[in-house]
């Protein structure tokens, strides 16, 4: 056994013994401190944020902070607890830097889960052990890692006969914000057999290594929702072409072609109900902000879309104004309204979050505060979008627009967007124009790819960022480059 092999296994043992020895402290943990334990969940919470903006190495030290003051106040063996330590082994995992540091927390968070748990069937866990075979591997223990893959196949296996939903957005390691794609539910074959024996299966084996993995693929928060489904749909397609057989049994998971593909307008439809509701109930606009950056409708345009453009004219007119649109008009509702029950409701939210303002980050006083703002900006934003006049508006359409236009004038909207060919392919950022004029049906232009074009805007910034040339054969060089630049904007 190597000497860092040996430390490592000496650490997962001393976890296992350092329990052991204050199991009697466990149980009996010194009286929590409010105080400290409000000061753990606003740790807790910036982790969390911290980890869904990938910002692993702040992560982890919340993460840490949190699991120290629940340790010290509710022991180990607390669901407080073991969900700072998992927070801290993910954002390890994640960040895919040190892993002799990612197993020691894995295996740290393993010990202290199964005595919490003590037997009880818990999805969490699948995924647990599936970290804890990934980063075997990436160690080189080859027996090591395919014992923890055996221990995940057997918790799926409980799992599913428990009958306890996989969704990965509620059984997400880490955060439960769900980014791209869920994976779909498992095809009815495939409950019938997790009854039996996966590990002595090898084609189900198979499927089930390639499920997780799919899953993890979906925790580790890529720049944007394309790139995320991009992983999972790259792992599709390298597992069909590695173990066919396997891959019939899953019934071709992953991302589906939609039945509304073959009907744009049907899609458009779809997503302006799902955005409108999400404001409606009361989401802070910067959080939604976030959402449609990640998951929104223009990570993923259906290829079909781009044949109509009615509805890539709706898509840029409705969509993507959409959020702020109803925002502006839900600020201007709070500054302009003289209800006695608003004014009152506006004071209190204006109230907590000057309050918050005053405050140091991080303190449990902050915290309380942060959270009655967070609540009573949620329950107001509700309250405004059910009031008359401030209801879900008509979708803008393109001749609308077109009517309210000078003659002889058009109206040119860009858009970036995922194009989305279908199937397990990969989803091409784009960009492209909707030209709309009066008394005229609305043009769709598409674009050359968004590298190309932010390749060519990054080379002009960078080239008006690098000062005033200081001879004039200088300055004739630049107004070349700039020339060739705009150029080849222009001609993209």
């Amino acid at each position: 056994m190597s000497a860092t092999r040996a430390v490592l296994w000496l650490l997962g043992l001393s976890s296992v013994l350092i329990c052991w020895g204050c199991s009697r402290s466990a149980e009996v943990p010194p009286p929590a401190s409010a105080e400290s334990l409000r000061q753990a969940t606003a740790w807790q919470q910036e982790g969390e944020e911290l980890l869904q903006r990938s910002s692993y190495a702040e992560a982890q030290r919340r993460f840490a902070d949190a699991y120290e003051a629940r340790r010290a106040r509710l022991g180990t063996e607390h669901s407080e607890s073991v969900a700072s330590l998992r927070g801290l082994a993910t954002a390890h995992f994640r960040e895919q830097k040190n892993p002799q540091e990612t197993l020691k927390w894995l295996l740290e968070l393993r010990t202290a889960s199964t005595k919490l748990y003590r037997g009880e069937v818990r999805s969490e866990q699948v995924l647990l052990h599936r970290m804890l075979a990934k980063t075997y591997d990436q160690l080189g223990w080859k027996p090591e890692a395919e014992a923890a893959m055996d221990a995940a196949l057997k918790e799926y296996e409980r799992v599913e006969a428990a009958g306890i939903s996989q969704d990965t957005a509620k059984n997400r390691i880490g955060s439960p914000r769900m980014v791209g794609p869920a994976m779909p539910e498992l095809p009815p074959a495939i409950r019938q057999q997790l009854s039996g024996d996966i590990i002595n299966n090898p084609a189900l084996k198979a499927a089930m290594e390639f499920n997780l993995d799919a899953q993890l693929a979906l925790t580790q928060n890529p720049e944007s929702g394309l790139q995320t489904q991009n992983e999972v749909r790259k792992l599709i397609t390298e597992f069909q072409k590695q173990d066919p057989e396997a891959f019939k049994l899953l019934g071709g998971a992953g991302p589906a072609t939609s039945p509304t593909r073959r009907d744009p307008q049907s899609w458009f439809d779809r997503e302006w109900e799902i955005w409108n509701k999400i404001f409606e109930r009361g989401m802070p606009f910067e959080i939604m902000l976030q959402q449609k950056g990640s998951s929104g409708p223009f990570e993923a345009v259906p290829s079909e879309a781009e044949e109509d453009p009615l509805v890539m004219a709706k898509l840029a007119l409705g969509l993507k104004g959409l959020l702020l649109d109803r925002e502006l008009r839900t600020q201007a509702a709070l500054r302009n309204s003289t209800e006695p029950w608003l004014n009152e409701w506006r004071a209190r939210l204006l109230a907590a979050q000057s309050e918050a303002n005053s405050l140091k980050p991080g303190t449990a006083q902050w915290a309380a505060s942060f959270a009655q703002g967070w609540k009573l900006k949620n329950e107001l934003r509700r309250e405004i979008t059910a009031r008359p006049g401030y209801e879900r508006p008509p979708c803008p359409t393109a001749e609308a627009v077109g009517n309210h236009l000078p003659a002889g004038s058009v109206l040119v909207e860009f858009l970036r967007y995922g194009r989305d060919p279908g199937g397990y392919q990969p989803i091409e950022a784009r960009y492209g124009a909707v030209v709309i004029a009066k008394d005229r049906r609305p043009v769709w232009i598409p674009l050359p790819t968004a590298e190309v074009i932010e390749k060519l805007v990054k080379e002009y910034q960078q080239l008006m960022r690098s000062g005033e040339p200081g001879t004039s054969s200088e300055w004739q060089k630049r107004d070349q480059e700039t020339r060739a630049l705009l150029t080849s904007l222009h001609d993209a």
